[in-house]
């Protein structure tokens, strides 16, 4: 009798766990697929923010010190992934595994290189990307958008970004003798130590056009 009745607990726990499995927490019992959503690629509006041809460039800082620079055309696809829900594993109930889906974003520009101040530096711009509502379902590809056009430069190890709706608008600004029209300031945002670019200087048809280190040394682009 003893027998019978743990024969039937048991059976009566496997009901349970099994019901409880084919409830909500194990209703997605599928792997993961990716969805390349393809390549998003910067809108025509942002083609002017950049110079379309350069003939020479220098590198001037404040203190009369000229770099002459090798310049070159950047064109670069990067990968980025969407993770957007977290599903069973097909394990036991509870277990979950991170999926996510992909994109790519074109990114186009200029790259500069002063081989006497051992100094590369980029600028570029690209789409920004938007994303609804990605950590609860898998999204369908008409929900990934592009949000907007940035503009991004480097400088070393520090990336400036502007979309030319933030920083300080300066409608005309000199830089080292030079004087540039329709100017964005664009601070750096992030902690950082030592003598490092505090702060760059965008315009439209030129892209970045200067910047200023945390010492208060001026550089900025004569384009040609």
């Amino acid at each position: 009798m003893k027998r019978f009745i743990v024969f039937v607990i048991g059976l009566t726990f496997l009901g349970i766990h099994f019901s409880s499995c084919q409830g909500g927490g194990c209703e997605m019992m599928y792997p993961c697929t990716a969805i390349n959503f393809g390549t998003y690629i910067p809108n025509d509006s942002t083609k002017n923010w950049l110079p379309t041809k350069i003939d020479s460039i220098k590198l001037i800082n404040s203190n009369g010190y000229i770099s002459n620079l090798i310049f070159a055309i950047y064109d670069n696809t990067t990968e980025r992934e969407i993770s957007y829900r977290n599903e069973p594993d097909g394990g036991d109930c509870g277990r979950t595994q991170d999926c996510s889906d992909y994109y790519y974003l074109g990114r186009k520009g200029w790259q500069y290189a002063s081989v006497d101040l051992g100094l590369n530096f980029m600028v570029f711009r690209m789409p920004s990307m938007s994303v609804t509502q990605t950590l609860h379902y898998k999204p369908s590809p008409s929900e990934i958008y592009s949000h907007g056009d940035i503009l991004l430069a480097q400088i070393g190890s520090n990336y400036f970004v502007t979309t030319y709706t933030e920083g300080i608008f300066i409608q005309s600004l000199i830089l080292n003798g030079i004087r540039f029209n329709s100017v964005y300031e664009i601070p750096y945002s992030k902690n950082a130590s030592g003598i490092y670019p505090a702060k760059a200087y965008f315009s439209k048809n030129l892209g970045l056009i200067g910047y200023v280190l945390s010492n208060g040394e001026v550089w900025c682009l004569d384009i040609k």
